[in-house]
């Protein structure tokens, strides 16, 4: 509607009215009855459209404000960042949501779920007072729900009273993540309380690790992730998952007959130091391996009858029987010599089917003939002339590989074959499958890259490059380029702050 040409103030002028005639007066009385009906008449239609508009509005129906508060509050819950660790911040979930509308707002304040994760950092120069109002005011929306706190504070002294008010909803916690100071650590260990609903623990320090074990009661725990040692697991016989530092072999083999339930083992195995024939050159180029070799003392086999995943990141195979592993990671710049030997015939003993294996390239093209269900490879690739190679042998036909869906490689980014790459991507990919086609060969879903040399980033991927990436991912594809030595950096979805918990 038009805006009013009415003027807003009357342009009638004070005039002496013992001057003028009782004729004239009334002229002017009669012109100043017809202005007020001229703007009565506007503002009644003004009034009318009002009205208008408003029955407009309320014929209008937003779906989403008509969807129940839970089916509302379950939308907000699944929203949340998929490794559940949430930092507090106005921009980001759950705290954005309350300032959308009051209704939402409503919805949000009453969903215990969205408070029941809270990751806290401290660092220097950033004092702990808000730190103690926050946590209440958290605890208290999650009310009663199952909580999971991760502490993040390398320099920043913690405030006693911080750790005094973990310990006090200890009953509702189910996954404790600890990163402090030496001095802080044990505040943690001297709570002496009891966490019946913990299901996970990870804690930093090797040093205070099996005093925390000692001095707090969790009879629930299924996952530890420590940088060392344990001790006695007696006291946890339901472990099924469990991320270790440096570890003897033999203690390890004590472990295996502790947790007989384990499903799930990551572990740095210590042995005998030895170093290769070629230890005297200071080359450190990619075409060896490290000379920095373990030799595995083999005090006893360890027979892991229900494990599922191993992530070896220093050790050797020949230590492990395990029939009924489907995910094998080895580190290839931590591992004895004849890597392919050692994998051939640790897949004979154990008879395991693999649906996951991460090692060295040089390694596992002697070994595809016996992981022929591999549905997910992660593959380290040394040289530059690799990707070729690699590409030529993942796009034979037949391939090696035929149920591949998930490919992670990890490679130096300088003088990275891209083309040839892109070209490996979009073979594997092929045409969408139809009911009128027939194939033999899984289609490729899930690529990850990891350039791994000091000075990757993912902004020096070529332009020509990321246009094929986009293209893609636009077709469905899941893809993603990481950066991890110096500065971490991630393509095309940025990092999260607290993604990650650094373990050692």
């Amino acid at each position: 509607m038009e805006s009013s040409s009415l003027p807003l103030v009357m342009p009638y002028k004070s005039i002496p009215y013992s001057n003028i005639s009782r004729g004239q007066l009334r002229q002017h009385l009669e012109e100043v009855e017809s202005e007020i009906l001229r703007h009565q008449m506007h503002l009644d239609a003004l009034e009318n459209r009002r009205r208008e508009l408003r029955a407009e509005l309320g014929n209008i129906v937003y779906p989403v404000l008509t969807l129940p508060s839970e089916l509302v509050s379950q939308i907000f819950v699944d929203c949340l960042p998929s490794h559940g660790r949430v930092r507090p911040k106005v921009d980001t979930l759950p705290l954005s949501l309350s300032q959308i509308c009051r209704d939402w707002r409503e919805i949000a304040l009453s969903s215990c779920e969205l408070w029941s994760s809270l990751d806290l950092l401290f660092t220097a120069g950033s004092p702990n007072d808000g730190a103690l109002p926050l946590l209440e005011t958290w605890f208290s929306r999650a009310k009663d729900y199952p909580l999971s706190v991760t502490i993040r504070s390398e320099d920043e002294e913690l405030d006693p009273k911080i750790i005094s008010l973990i310990s006090s909803v200890a009953g509702q916690i189910q996954s404790l993540e600890l990163q402090g100071r030496r001095e802080d650590l044990p505040l943690f260990a001297a709570q002496h309380a009891t966490f019946p609903r913990l299901r996970h623990l990870a804690v930093i320090h090797p040093d205070f690790a099996s005093d925390i074990l000692e001095r707090i009661d969790t009879p629930s725990l299924h996952k530890l992730a420590i940088p060392g040692t344990p001790g006695s697991l007696n006291r946890y016989p339901s472990l099924t998952s469990i991320e270790l530092g440096d570890i003897d072999e033999r203690d390890l083999v004590d472990l295996s007959h502790q947790c007989p339930e384990l499903l799930h083992l990551t572990a740095s195995i210590t042995g005998e130091r030895v170093f290769d024939d070629d230890d005297d050159d200071d080359d450190d180029t990619d075409n060896s391996r490290s000379s920095h070799l373990f030799m595995p003392i083999h005090s006893e086999i360890i027979t892991l009858p229900r494990l599922q995943s191993l992530n070896l990141l220093r050790g050797d195979l020949d230590l492990f029987t395990l029939p009924s592993l489907r995910r094998l990671d080895i580190n290839p710049d931590y591992y004895v010599a004849n890597g392919s030997d050692r994998l051939l015939a640790f897949m004979v003993r154990s008879a395991c089917d693999l649906d996951h294996i991460g090692f060295d390239f040089d390694d596992l093209v002697k070994c595809f003939a016996v992981i022929p269900s591999v549905a997910s490879l992660n593959v380290r690739l040394r040289l530059d002339e690799m990707i070729p190679e690699f590409q030529e042998l993942m796009t034979a036909d037949p391939t090696p590989l035929p149920h591949l869906r998930s490919l992670a490689i990890s490679a130096k980014q300088e003088n990275f074959d891209y083309l040839s790459f892109i070209q490996l991507i979009q073979a594997r990919r092929g045409p969408p499958a139809t009911t009128t086609t027939t194939t033999t060969t899984t289609r490729l879903e899930s690529v990850q890259i990891e350039f791994y040399d000091s000075f990757a980033d993912v902004d020096k991927i070529p332009a020509s490059a990321r246009t094929e990436f986009e293209r893609l991912i636009s077709g469905g594809l899941k893809l993603q380029v990481t950066c991890s030595d110096v500065t971490y950096s991630r393509w095309p979805e940025a990092m999260d702050a607290c993604e990650r918990f650094p373990l050692w």
